[in-house]
């Protein structure tokens, strides 16, 4: 008895190293693709999240196994009914799973990225993006998060294109009386050189 008890508290043992090596590997690879420069504005932190919560679903349910002395695959077929539970309590993470996926395969939006969203009073930065928030500061220095869902069935305006061209287009409207404008002649060319 005392032999399956300690066989069972090492193999949990195990996992929970298992799982603090992993979680410390998983960090170190978020900063180097943070220095990355061809990674460096890609939403890579929603990525790590999402294979963190998975690895954490997984050890757990192994873990659980190891307790009640059953196989893994009869836990997950027992979880079947629980499913609907389930999806209701993680509805929020698996909306930001998919729209982080989204953003990111789609290139809609990177770290850096001036976004003006006005449905939500949101026009800065965005400064973080991860798999259930995007946090945007705004130019009085105030601090949106917004769901990633939001963005992907929303609509915002994405300014990277101007800051790419690096130009900025100003929108004005003058008012010109119709006999200010004449033709273009020889004398007026010559008056504008000298």
């Amino acid at each position: 008895a005392w032999f399956i008890l300690s066989e069972k508290i090492t193999w949990i043992y195990f996992f929970i190293a298992l799982i603090i090596s992993v979680n410390a590997i998983l960090n170190t690879v978020g900063d180097e693709l943070k220095k990355n420069k061809q990674l460096k504005n890609r939403p890579m932190k929603g990525f790590i999240q999402i294979f963190r919560v998975v690895f954490y679903c997984v050890v757990v349910i192994v873990i659980i196994s190891i307790l009640i002395n059953k196989s893994p695959l009869n836990l997950i077929t027992g979880l079947g009914a629980f499913t609907a539970v389930l999806m209701l309590v993680f509805k929020d993470t698996i909306l930001g799973l998919v729209a982080g996926v989204m953003i990111s395969e789609d290139d809609m939006l990177r770290i850096g990225d001036w976004i003006e969203m006005p449905q939500n009073n949101i026009n800065g930065t965005v400064t973080d993006i991860s798999l259930d928030v995007v946090k945007v500061q705004n130019f009085d220095n105030t601090i949106v998060t917004v769901p990633p869902y939001s963005l992907v069935s929303g609509s915002f305006i994405n300014w990277r294109g101007m800051s790419d061209s690096g130009g900025r287009r100003i929108m004005r409207e003058y008012t010109l009386k119709l006999d200010y404008i004449k033709p273009c002649t020889p004398e007026f060319l010559e008056k504008m050189k000298a």
